[in-house]
């Protein structure tokens, strides 16, 4: 079993087949499996290929 990642969120974006359409998701990173807390329905998808960075805490 893996450790939790830790204080913190993930973003992402989850693919909805029936309305070829993403959702931005904000998970909590030390609960990862829950659901998201909040939700945002776009109205279009979201390339695969999109990138993202990470920003460490100064």
């Amino acid at each position: 079993m893996k450790r939790p990642a830790g204080p913190g969120q993930l973003l992402g974006y989850g693919y909805d087949a029936a309305r070829d359409a993403s959702d931005p998701v904000i998970l909590d990173a030390a609960n990862v499996p829950d659901p998201p807390g909040a939700g945002v329905h776009l109205l279009r998808r979201v390339p695969f290929g999109l990138h993202s960075n990470w920003l460490a805490d100064q």
